[in-house]
């Protein structure tokens, strides 16, 4: 152990004589530089200050245009608008001659359809008794017929006349016996009936155009005759 210690304090003695000398020499002075460890990383800079804004650089082409979006939802409706000005009167025309009044008598024909001053008449194929006749008609838009007058009266037996057959009338006592009123209930102003009728009481109830008497008559309103319409 003393033997190392010895060798040890040699080398030292000899490094600092070394040392000694090169310093005291005249030759320029030169050192070994032993290179140590690294050391611990230093702190971060502080941020520096900010540069100048640059020029802007050159604009870009225009690119194509895009795609055309879907339209959106219509928007609120608008609030109303204030109301025009009423616009001045028209200047009234010349009052038209009077026409002259028709004959009441005039009628026409056309394919069975009759027309007679403001009402048409109308035939069907139907048979039926009064009330199923008065459904037929008033499906029809119409009414059974109701004579107000000798011409209207003159019409429907012509009817019956080119049916062979009896018609019913829109003429009925079934509210109250002897007292004949229209389908509106209210009391007949016109009738054609015979001498002989109405005899039926309240067994017959309804009225019928006749193909033999060409009058009135009352029957029963469950018979069945052909249906004629008014309209």
């Amino acid at each position: 152990m003393m033997y190392y210690l010895q060798i040890n304090s040699m080398i030292t003695i000899a490094i600092l004589m070394v040392l000694y000398t090169q310093t005291n020499s005249e030759m320029p002075t030169t050192c070994s530089v032993i290179q140590g460890l690294p050391g611990l990383n230093g702190r971060d800079g502080r941020d520096g200050s900010h540069g100048h804004k640059g020029e802007p650089g050159p604009r870009g082409e225009t690119g194509n245009p895009g795609i055309r979006g879907i339209a959106g939802p219509p928007g609120k409706v608008g609030p109303k608008g204030d109301q025009g000005n009423t616009g001045s009167p028209g200047l009234q025309g010349s009052k038209g001659e009077k026409g002259q009044k028709g004959d009441p008598a005039v009628q026409y024909s056309i394919k069975g359809v009759k027309i007679l001053g403001d009402k048409v008449y109308i035939p069907t194929d139907l048979e039926g008794d009064y009330s199923t006749s008065q459904a037929a008609c008033q499906g029809l838009g119409g009414t059974l017929p109701t004579p107000m007058n000798s011409a209207e009266n003159d019409i429907i037996l012509q009817y019956v006349k080119e049916f062979k057959n009896n018609v019913f009338l829109g003429i009925n006592d079934i509210k109250e016996e002897g007292v004949f009123v229209y389908l509106n209930g209210k009391q007949i102003t016109y009738s054609n009936w015979p001498s002989t009728e109405p005899n039926g009481k309240r067994n017959e109830n309804c009225v019928e155009a006749r193909v033999n008497h060409s009058a009135w008559n009352d029957i029963n309103c469950a018979n069945k005759n052909r249906v004629l319409c008014e309209f």
